[in-house]
C-alpha cells in the first residue's frame, strides 16, 4: 500500500526523543512500550504545564513566574519533539498546551 496506512517511524528516533538521550539497541524496546511512554510522558508534561499556567497566572513574584515561564518553554519543547510520534488524541493534547501557553505570551 502505496501512500496508505501507518507511516513508518525510525523506532531509534522515537525512543531517543522519550528517553531524552541515544538509546543502545532500539530494536529490543516493543514499540507497544515505546508508545505507552509516549503517552504517559505527554499526558504528565500537559498537567505540568496546566499547573504551571495557574502559578502564572496568579504569582505575583517575579521570580516564581519566570522560572514557571521557563519550566513551560522546555515541556513544550520536549511535547514537539514528541509530536511526530504522538497518535491523534495525543496530537490534540499538545496543541492544547500550545493554546495555553500562546494565551499566556509564553509560546
Amino acid at each position: 500500500m502505496l501512500g496508505f496506512g501507518r507511516k513508518r517511524i525510525d523506532k531509534a528516533k522515537w525512543a531517543e526523543a522519550v528517553v531524552s538521550r541515544p538509546v543502545d539497541y532500539p530494536d529490543r524496546i516493543p514499540e507497544d512500550r515505546i508508545r505507552s511512554a509516549t503517552g504517559q510522558l505527554i499526558g504528565e508534561y500537559k498537567r505540568t504545564i496546566l499547573e504551571s499556567a495557574q502559578v502564572i497566572r496568579s504569582a505575583q513574584d517575579e521570580d516564581a513566574r519566570s522560572y514557571e515561564i521557563d519550566a513551560c518553554r522546555h515541556r513544550r519543547s520536549r511535547l514537539h519533539e514528541l509530536m511526530p510520534f504522538a497518535d491523534r488524541e495525543q496530537r490534540k493534547a499538545i496543541r492544547e498546551c500550545d493554546a495555553i501557553l500562546k494565551e499566556l505570551g509564553v509560546a
